[in-house]
């Protein structure tokens, strides 16, 4: 369960927020898993208690139907663990580069692509006052737009760029950590 905010508190501290974005994470890919199987017909309508012992069955097929013909809902990159042991947290390793000096050009995504990583509208319909405030011009279609972006190409995490943002609600700033090739967005 996402953690509630007790009596009298107006936020969350920092574990508790972080612990809340996790579970409602995973969560939007249990309920993704379970709207696909409703799609099935015999799964979106109540289940009679005869068809119990055939459940198992049902959903083992569906499942293998949804593995083999669906892609993932979450991937995962093999060099997680890899690329956390390297501490990319810390402020040092990070420097300013321009886009044009990225290892490879960052992907044009597809609309859905761009619904996933974002976990639904919200963020997007954010995004344009996140990026005219931390860009230097508010025309944004402008090739000339310069817009902060980090990488660490020196401890092997190359294709990992880092972006800045101020929070909407209070005064901190968030990092946002992009791991990528010329064709997908492979982690966030």
């Amino acid at each position: 369960m996402p953690s509630f905010l007790g009596k009298n508190r107006r936020q969350f501290d920092a574990y508790d927020a972080n612990r809340s974005r996790f579970v409602r994470k995973l969560r939007w890919a249990v309920d993704g898993v379970n709207a696909r199987l409703k799609r099935f017909r015999w799964f979106s309508q109540t289940i009679q208690n005869s068809s119990f012992p055939s459940v198992p069955d049902f959903m083992a097929t569906i499942a293998a139907l949804n593995n083999c013909f669906h892609v993932p809902m979450v991937v995962a990159s093999p060099e997680d663990d890899d690329i956390v042991r390297h501490n990319l947290q810390q402020h040092n390793v990070w420097q300013f580069i321009d886009i044009d000096n990225l290892f490879e050009p960052f992907p044009v995504l597809p609309l859905d692509d761009i619904r996933s990583i974002t976990l639904g509208v919200y963020q997007l319909k954010r995004a344009r006052s996140y990026d005219e405030e931390h860009s230097d011009c508010t025309e944004l279609t402008d090739p000339d737009v310069d817009f902060p972006i980090e990488a660490c190409p020196e401890h092997g995490a190359e294709d990992i760029i880092r972006l800045r943002s101020r929070s909407a609600h209070k005064s901190c700033i968030y990092h946002t950590c992009i791991q990528f090739n010329s064709t997908q967005v492979i982690a966030w």
